[in-house]
């Protein structure tokens, strides 16, 4: 069916690529143009437009669990909705499981953009600041000392250890202000316009419903500096889609794009303020007849000036619609009166008259332009028809131009692609259908039936005037299961009784054995579905094997996720091809207003004729956390930040400047490390030279000290043999004397009596005297022990 579908001929659109621009931009035109697409998208009977919506209804009926029992009615033979059983028409909801799982698998996963420019302007400047970065590390000392000397930071780039250090550093971390500038600012973007959230989730469901994601770019008029605040992307429902057939899954190819949607007339103004105000009042009156109000609308001239009217907050329903088309520009280049060379802009291609001459060159300048038209459905007003203003372009390629717009659609090949959950919809309808009939058959189900034998039931006396009825008896076997009956001769013609209970149970087991076939076939469904989606009981979040590790269950989740890991992959390209358009006119915004910025980065008030090129890459930002958490951990461990740094790091928003603020912190700590090793090693000099002086002392004090007791001894000696010498002379005095008689002369008696005293005090004192000197003798040497030992 897909291959039978036309997405409409459009017809005029090929015209545009004919018609002359001053024609394409009359109003009449737009509108005409505007009308052909209606025609096409809502009007054709049994279109692409008309058929895709059909069974997009379909799948999100399905996605969503809202599935009614009308369509089985007929599969189960009841005939004009009356059913002579009674059945549970509750109809299984198994698609919601199936999306829910899907779209909390993606959830979690959290990527953001990072910007790479690849124009030739920055490729110079990261060129120049490399050759900045190879003279600091050639000049490393002379900078040192220079330094040193001034007392200031002279260079304040990037200072490498090595060469290698020069490549990892500008192929890896080295960006430009434009790049960290413009990278933090789509981020901002990204995240007040939900992508994170309700935005990311809306459009997955979308690629899982209809296999189709699209938005649109929109610059809201504020006086806001704030770049982030101006730029809105709003989510395109895909419904209300449209577009030309393209085969490229991000919509390359794309030459038409619009959405038709509803919008309040209050909203309209503010969007379209070149539209008077008597329109909006025609315009409401005609939103009015679909109100069918009874009271009309009146005009008064005073709503022009009004801030509020009663018709604000009717709606109606416009065309927003954008259209690539080629235009060709004349220009005729020539000369001035000073001899300046001069380029004039033509309406048409200039061709001279008859001989006339033509003074210049002629230029013929051929690009893509877009042109925009917003048309009030089903009405003569074009709220706005004009080529886009400042159109996305791709500065390398000055021809081709972006649309506002941007599509994807999962392995596109140009025709209707079924989405993921349109694709399983056979598999849910025939378990819905099963599970029915199991309904059916339960309600049909009859118990195991039973033979009464009414010849052979009946009165049984159970003595003691007890008897039993047999209407008595069937009911005790059925509440029972006992059979009273007897078996003796009941007749009185000597016949035998009867040898069989009257009441048997035959079994019924032919409802089992249809109910069991219905959930084989119920099941085989189910592992259909599961093949479909490529899902298992993990990824659906069943219960686990009891024994299995936890490493198994991480690997089927995985081989789960390959199946579908397409649908992620197209969402990354839509948001790369979004974060790229927002780069250009980014960059836009900031050649012709942001003079701060020009200011802060010291760059050139005029940058009409400058360039920034830029590749977008969608990496894993929950990857990126693990890498910094690990070097966080890791850094932690060697001392080479606080406790307090580390917590600071877990807030950065860009991983690449906290693994930089790292990597800085690390060689401050090998600085450290250096200069403590330094000091240590001059600390240990300074001790060694002390510890040399003091045993230099110490050796002087007692060398010193060993002349000065050799000093004494010698002067104790001979002292003590001049005493000797005297005590003797005295001695043979005395003895002369006492020989011969003589008298000994009055001064030589007063010294030997001195003597004789002295003799006789040094007999009595000398022992306590050698003890003294001793002890002073001991206590000398232990001191000079003691000076030794700290200098050994």
């Amino acid at each position: 069916m897909a291959e039978t579908l036309e997405h409409g001929r459009f017809e005029e659109i090929l015209q545009l690529q004919f018609d002359k621009q001053s024609e394409k931009l009359k109003k009449e035109y737009g509108l005409r143009l505007a009308k052909s697409m209606w025609a096409n998208i809502s009007v054709s009977y049994n279109s692409y437009y008309q058929i895709r919506n059909s069974n997009w209804q379909t799948n999100r009926k399905y996605a969503q669990g809202k599935i009614t029992h009308t369509e089985f009615v007929d599969l189960l033979n009841i005939e004009g909705n009356q059913s002579l059983v009674n059945i549970d028409w509750t109809i299984a909801k198994i698609l919601p499981k199936y999306e829910e799982a899907l779209i909390g698998g993606f959830m979690d996963r959290d990527e953001e953009p990072s910007i790479k420019a690849t124009d030739i302007l920055s490729q110079q400047f990261k060129e120049k600041e490399k050759v900045e970065a190879k003279y600091r590390l050639r000049n490393k000392e002379v900078i040192g000392q220079l330094e040193k000397l001034s007392g200031q930071q002279l260079e304040k780039g990037f200072m490498p250890q090595n060469e290698e250090e020069i490549d990892i550093w500008f192929k890896t971390k080295f960006r430009t202000p434009e790049e960290m500038f413009i990278q933090k600012t789509i981020k901002q973007i990204f995240k007040n316009n939900g992508f994170d959230g309700d935005f990311k989730r809306q459009t997955l469901i979308d690629e899982v419903e209809t296999n189709l994601m699209a938005c649109k770019m929109e610059i809201i008029n504020s006086h806001s500096k704030t770049l982030a605040n101006r730029i809105k992307i709003r989510r395109c429902k895909p419904e209300r889609t449209f577009y030309n057939i393209f085969e490229s899954a991000i919509g390359e190819d794309v030459t038409l794009i619009g959405e038709a949607y509803p919008i309040t007339i209050e909203e309209a103004r503010r969007q379209y303020p070149k539209v008077s105000e008597k329109q909006w009042f025609l315009l409401a009156e005609k939103s009015q007849k679909g109100l069918k109000q009874a009271e009309p609308l009146t005009w008064y001239d005073s709503y022009i000036y009004s801030y509020t009217r009663p018709y604000d907050s009717y709606s109606f329903i416009i065309l927003d619609f954008e259209v690539k088309t080629i235009d060709k520009n004349y220009y005729v280049k020539t000369e001035n009166q000073f001899g300046n060379t001069i380029v004039v802009p033509k309406k048409g291609k200039p061709n001279p008259n008859g001989n006339q001459e033509m003074k210049g060159e002629a230029i013929e300048d051929e690009r893509y332009n877009i042109y925009c038209g917003v048309w009030a459905v089903d009405t003569e007003f074009m709220l706005d028809w004009d080529i886009q203003e400042n159109m996305i372009r791709p500065y390398q390629n000055g021809v081709d131009v972006f649309f506002s717009y941007t599509i994807c659609i999962p392995n596109n090949d140009g025709t209707y692609q079924p989405s993921l959950i349109e694709r399983g919809i056979s598999n849910v309808r025939a378990m819905a259908l099963y599970k029915l009939k199991i309904a059916q058959m339960v309600s049909l189900m009859e118990a195991d039936n039973v033979l009464i034998d009414v010849a052979n039931l009946n009165k049984v006396t159970l003595g003691q005037g007890n008897t039993l009825e047999p209407l008595r008896i069937v009911q005790i076997k059925s509440q029972t299961g006992r059979v009273y009956w007897d078996s003796g001769d009941t007749t009185g013609t000597g016949l035998d009784g009867a040898k069989n209970p009257p009441i048997q149970n035959v079994p019924n087991s032919g409802n089992v054995a249809q109910i069991n076939t219905l959930i084989q076939l119920y099941n085989f469904e189910l592992q259909n579905l599961n093949d479909e989606f490529g899902v298992n009981n993990d990824f659906l979040g069943g219960s686990v094997a009891a024994k299995r590790g936890a490493k198994v269950n991480e690997n089927q989740i995985q081989a789960a996720n390959k199946a579908t890991e397409y649908l992620y992959m197209h969402y990354l390209w839509f948001i790369s091809m979004i974060a790229e358009k927002i780069t250009y006119k980014l960059w836009d915004i900031l050649v012709t207003e942001a003079t701060s910025f020009k200011e802060m980065q010291n760059l050139s008030s005029d940058m009409i004729d400058t360039t920034f090129d830029a590749y977008v890459e969608m990496s894993s930002k929950s990857e990126n956390k693990a890498k910094l958490e690990e070097m966080i951990q890791i850094a932690l461990k060697e001392g080479i930040i606080s406790l307090s740094q580390a917590m600071n790091l877990r807030e950065y928003d860009d991983v690449k400047e906290a693994i930089i603020f790292i990597e800085q912190a690390e060689k401050k700590a090998q600085e450290r490390a250096q200069q403590k090793a330094e000091k240590d090693i001059q600390m240990n000099a300074q001790v060694q030279q002390q510890s040399l002086m003091m045993k230099a002392q110490a050796d002087a004090y007692l060398e010193k000290a060993k002349g000065e007791r050799e000093a004494n001894t010698e002067e104790a000696k001979g002292k003590a043999k001049a005493y000797e010498e005297l005590v003797k002379m005295s001695k043979d005095i005395l003895l002369k004397s006492m020989e011969t008689g003589a008298p000994i002369p009055p001064q030589i008696a007063d010294l030997i009596k001195t003597l004789q005293g002295n003799v006789i005090k040094d007999s009595v004192i000398k022992p306590e005297q050698k003890e003294e000197a001793e002890k002073q003798q001991a206590a000398q040497q232990q001191q000079a022990q003691q000076e030794q030992q700290p200098q050994q």
